[in-house]
């Protein structure tokens, strides 16, 4: 029951369409139900890898420079058309996997820059019984596709990352609810109000991550 908004579509990771459903029987040849969803998992992930190509970073800053949001076309629009942002990767992913019968979810949220300015940044998340919610970062885990070849090898970037203290997660779905108008960049942050209503006023929201040290490093 916790993890059934896992497996249902939200708006930019339509994971009923029929494409998705058919590209895993397809990668799987039929066999998904008889290999672990953690091997699953990261076959069906490596598969998107292959086929999407990032184009851009997926940040809109605005004429005056100020990050409003994210560009994303969302998972369908990329899987039909190969081509997406870093977020849009993550929307595809996410909707394989929902696809799969294997709960995930999108993570929104900010990293802390080793230089230069704030942006937002996306990963993903998918749920084990016994193990709980596994991350996996598409985008860093692309630039390794040649290592990627044994599913029952580690990955980096899948299962582990490392830079997990550095990033701040803010919401696990790119938009508000329905009952308000969408922004016209996603954003976690707030909406535009319903036309007809009061000119909405510029909001500017500045997150601060504070370092606590590296902390208890993580088991290997």
């Amino acid at each position: 029951k916790e993890v059934a908004d896992g497996l249902a579509p939200q708006m930019y990771i339509e994971s009923d369409h029929p494409i998705f459903k058919e590209t895993v029987d397809r990668v799987s040849d039929g066999q998904l139900r008889f290999v672990p969803p953690y091997l699953a998992a990261k076959d069906l992930v490596r598969y998107c890898l292959r086929e999407v190509r990032i184009n851009g970073d997926g940040t809109d800053r605005g004429r005056m420079g100020i990050l409003h949001g994210m560009e994303l076309d969302g998972a369908l629009a990329t899987a039909k058309n190969g081509m997406g942002t870093p977020h849009d990767l993550v929307c595809v992913c996410v909707a394989m996997l929902r696809a799969a019968g294997i709960p995930a979810r999108p993570v929104i949220g900010i990293e802390k820059p080793v230089r230069g300015r704030k942006t937002f940044v996306t990963w993903a998340e998918f749920f084990l019984p016994d193990a709980g919610w596994i991350p996996f970062d598409p985008v860093d885990m692309r630039g390794r596709l040649g290592s990627l070849h044994d599913v029952r090898q580690p990955w980096k970037g899948f299962g582990t990352l490392d830079d997990l203290n550095r990033r701040m997660p803010l919401s696990y779905h790119f938009m508000p609810p329905r009952a308000v108008e969408a922004p016209q960049a996603p954003a976690v942050w707030g909406w535009d109000p319903r036309p007809g209503e009061a000119p909405a006023a510029e909001q500017r929201i500045t997150f601060s991550i504070t370092s606590r040290g590296a902390g208890v490093p993580d088991p290997e």
